[in-house]
């Protein structure tokens, strides 16, 4: 049946790894968590899951662009009564959705939105078939991408009586799956784990050891040679538009930048100019990537190192969605080192800020909204915020314990990170062993360490003559649609 159903509304012939393995655990109605390499098909079960069982399903996901774009894709695949609720809709628009939200088969929205009682009331009211969290490892307390909201699902989803639930992401170590579970299930429910291997054979995970001229000399006539189109990854914004300006400056490639300093308008445009084709890379700090289901990116470059391999994994998973062969170049040199060192340092330093911050919020109901409170660094924030919320003043030992904790985490991410950067042995497995168990066999298109001149050799030559595929996806003639149908309600 399941197979039927994939050949007649999907036109594959057969599954992807986990897939059906976690189909058939919703259909005894199991709690799923659910780990897939990325492009590797995730989307498709809830959509085959609403075919199995029509009615609302709520995705919970965590950027604008990531919703529009899911409206988009579900539309374009014959799910009409497909919504994202966000804050962007006027009040109108979110009251009349709220109203009608019995009639849609696919209720998107944030964390954030969740929260709002008026919503979750709302919801409470309707019989959920099925909850998704998409990228699922932003439910950590302490990821990069951590926010409040998340740590607050398993109260949600208490609040909606505990509704069937899948959580899927494209990496998640441990104990990341670990923190998934608690956030998400109360003690006394059951759930399924279903882990895929995220071996991708067709990217090439290089390493170059270069000091910050030659870096910057080589990128540029990199760049000339690469097939388009592609993504690099810079630490910051101020040296991110550096470099933009002086790759602007030196070659005739179409570029543009992306940072959070960009406001959303700007950001939503690159991200669609991206899509389309008409960009030959984007320079982008790690606030990009999550909102964009691009099958058919060839390169992900960092320019710098992120701090963490879970990081460097979702980031360089973001090419070579169509299958086809990808580079995933990263540049190092010891000021790299010595950047993630500092940065190890500065876990240290966090610790008086923080403790002062969640004092202050104890002592002073309005302190989360003061302008003392939005002067601190943004992960100083989160993390006061995430205390306040989840412990009382009492728990002082508790607190303390927990972030010494979060403390010693933040730190073997950056260590292993700065293992990456001075391994000696294969990069793809190093990489994927933090993550998976998987046996790892060395192909010809393994990584810069197993074949050491990779860019001398027939492989990557093959791989720089893949043809640019600058084809509009059809799903943008599906309209921001539903936006548009919502107009014509109101205008009516």
């Amino acid at each position: 049946m399941l197979e039927d159903l994939l050949a007649t509304h999907f036109g594959y012939q057969s599954f992807r790894p986990g897939q059906k393995e976690i189909l058939l655990h919703l259909q005894k109605r199991e709690n799923t968590i659910g780990i897939l390499p990325t492009a590797g098909g995730k989307s498709l079960i809830y959509q085959i899951y609403q075919y199995l069982n029509p009615g609302p399903i709520l995705l919970i996901s965590p950027l604008l662009a990531l919703m529009e774009d899911q409206v988009s894709q579900l539309q374009a695949l014959g799910f009409k009564a497909s919504v994202a609720i966000t804050s962007q809709l006027s009040k109108q628009e979110k009251n009349w959705l709220l109203h009608h939200l019995h009639d849609f088969q696919f209720i998107i929205m944030s964390p954030e939105m969740l929260s709002q009682p008026a919503v979750l009331r709302r919801l409470r009211q309707i019989a959920i078939k099925l909850m998704v969290i998409d990228e699922a490892h932003c439910i950590s307390q302490w990821g990069y991408d951590f926010r409040p909201e998340y740590s607050a699902l398993r109260q949600f989803r208490q609040a909606l009586n505990h509704p069937l639930t899948l959580a899927l992401s494209g990496s998640a170590s441990q104990n990341t799956l670990a923190e998934i579970a608690q956030h998400l299930f109360s003690d006394w429910e059951s759930y399924q784990q279903v882990q895929c291997p995220l071996d991708r054979p067709n990217l090439f995970y290089g390493q170059l050891k270069l000091n910050e001229k030659d870096k910057f000399l080589h990128l540029n006539s990199l760049l000339e040679t690469l097939p388009k189109p592609g993504i690099i990854y810079v630490h910051n914004k101020m040296e991110l538009e550096e470099l933009y300006q002086d790759l602007k400056a030196s070659s005739q490639l179409k570029l543009a930048s992306y940072h959070a300093d960009k406001t959303s308008e700007e950001r939503l445009q690159v991200q669609e100019q991206f899509q389309k084709g008409h960009l030959d890379a984007i320079l982008a700090t790690s606030a990009f990537g999550m909102g964009i289901n691009q099958a058919n990116v060839r390169f992900v470059i960092h320019y710098h190192a992120p701090q963490s391999l879970a990081d460097y994994l979702q980031e360089s998973g973001r090419c070579g969605r169509d299958g086809q062969e990808a580079l995933v170049l990263l540049y190092s040199n010891p000021q790299e080192i010595s950047r993630l060192n500092y940065f190890k340092e500065q876990i240290d330093a966090q610790a008086v800020p923080f403790y002062q911050g969640l004092n202050q919020a104890y002592k002073w109901a309005g302190f989360l909204q003061s302008q003392p409170f939005l002067a601190l660094e943004e992960q100083i924030q989160n993390l006061i915020t995430y205390f306040y919320y989840n412990y009382s003043p009492q728990d002082k030992e508790q607190i303390q314990k927990d972030f010494q904790n979060y403390q010693k985490i933040k730190k073997n991410e950056i260590e292993q990170m700065i293992q990456y950067l001075t391994l000696k042995s294969c990069y793809r497995r190093y990489l994927l062993s933090h993550f998976s168990k998987e046996r790892i066999s060395t192909n010809r298109f393994c990584c810069s360490h197993c074949q050491a001149d990779f860019e001398d050799t027939a492989t990557f030559k093959e791989y720089l003559t893949l043809a640019p595929n600058r084809l509009v996806n059809p799903k943008e003639k599906v309209l921001k649609d539903w936006r548009a149908r919502l107009n014509v309600l109101f205008l009516s």
